[in-house]
């Protein structure tokens, strides 16, 4: 094996120590580098993996958002084709219910729109 000679920090040292030795887990400094090195090399690879699952959930969340904002947008526009409906059907009823110079008036000017009621009073009982 080819041998290396490095310089740490008085911390780093104190790490080392505290991990070789009596009651240490290596016997020796330089199988806790090689393994310090081994499992650096594993989190790195580690990392990536999370980093691309990160990026799949992140993609993953803006399609499922898109989604969800077309969902609204068609609850939107069905919630107001029924709002429409439902006034085509007061509006049929109001004409149904008005009396012949009503309809001729309104045939000319429009029927009323909601709130505009009025003409109620010309409705033909």
């Amino acid at each position: 094996m080819p041998r290396l000679t490095i310089t740490i920090t008085d911390e780093q040292a104190e790490i080392l120590e505290g991990k070789t030795g009596d009651g240490g887990e290596y016997e020796s400094k330089s199988e806790a580098v090689r393994t310090f090195i081994t499992e650096y090399e594993r989190l790195t690879e580690r990392v990536d993996e999370l980093q691309n699952e990160r990026d799949r959930l992140q993609r993953q969340l803006a399609a499922t958002n898109s989604r969800i904002d077309e969902v609204t947008e068609l609850v939107e526009y069905v919630d107001e084709q029924r709002e429409l409906e439902r006034y085509r059907e007061r509006r049929e009823r109001m004409v149904d219910q008005a009396g012949v110079l009503t309809r001729a008036k309104w045939w000319l000017t429009g029927v009323p729109v909601d709130g505009d009621r009025s003409d109620d009073s010309e409705l033909e009982e």
